[in-house]
């Protein structure tokens, strides 16, 4: 069986692009771009949405949203079934019209993948917000360890009661050396962490109790930089 993989685009739009007014052109070459993925072999569901502190710049995510079990369909199948699916699709007819109705959209577009711990990984879909966080350069026997730990916190504290807010989450190693921003200088193994919370303000909160204090230290080893957003992703 091949290993679940989820694509990550993060797009920068153009200034003034408007992906949620019916009628308008970007939001209908938006729809047809969601439309041209959701037709590609190995594919089942994606998600997208704005980054709360900077709405200009927005994530789709496809992979590792299963559909629902049938007796012919799996709770492990995904998106992309593999990352081979993706390449396929990269290589296919369609995919130089799909990129050609897209790119007057946006300024930038930064493409990698992770594979995600848990299938099927329903809080992305399922929470008000994500907690998006990046870990840049590094140290895959430490953060990994250490990522796996401080989720395990969280959700015994969940379990107690004491973090209502925290709705759960997922992690992975990114499969591509990545930089901030998608730059070419200084890639380097990367990480990906998706929290669940029922707000950005909860999470805030969140950040100023003792029990963040006492673990956040985990997501510091091994690390050379991060990057955190939220965002509230919507199914396509």
């Amino acid at each position: 069986m091949h290993s679940p993989v989820t694509e990550c685009a993060i797009i920068t739009l153009k200034p003034g692009v408007d992906l949620e007014t019916s009628g308008t052109d970007s939001a209908q070459a938006w729809s047809e771009t969601l439309s041209t993925v959701s037709k590609q072999t190995g594919y089942q569901r994606s998600y997208w949405g704005r980054q709360l502190e900077n709405p200009n710049i927005v994530l789709l995510l496809i992979g590792t949203f299963p559909l629902p079990t049938t007796s012919t369909t799996s709770t492990y199948d995904t998106n992309w079934a593999s990352l081979s699916a993706h390449q396929a699709f990269m290589n296919s007819p369609s995919y130089q019209p799909f990129t050609a109705r897209l790119l007057p959209l946006t300024e930038n577009i930064h493409l990698h993948h992770f594979t995600p711990s848990v299938f099927p990984p329903s809080v992305i879909g399922s929470a008000p917000v994500i907690e998006f966080a990046t870990f840049y350069d590094i140290q895959p026997a430490v953060i990994v360890g250490n990522t796996r730990k401080f989720q395990g916190v969280l959700d015994e504290a969940a379990e107690r009661g004491e973090v209502p807010a925290y709705l759960g989450g997922v992690w992975g190693e990114v499969i591509e050396d990545i930089a901030k921003g998608g730059a070419e200088a200084g890639k380097g193994r990367a990480l990906r962490l998706c929290l669940g919370w029922t707000s950005k303000e909860e999470h805030m909160k969140f950040r100023e109790t003792q029990l963040f204090k006492d673990n956040v230290a985990l997501l510091r080893e091994g690390v050379g930089s991060a990057e955190v957003h939220h965002v509230a992703f919507k199914a396509t």
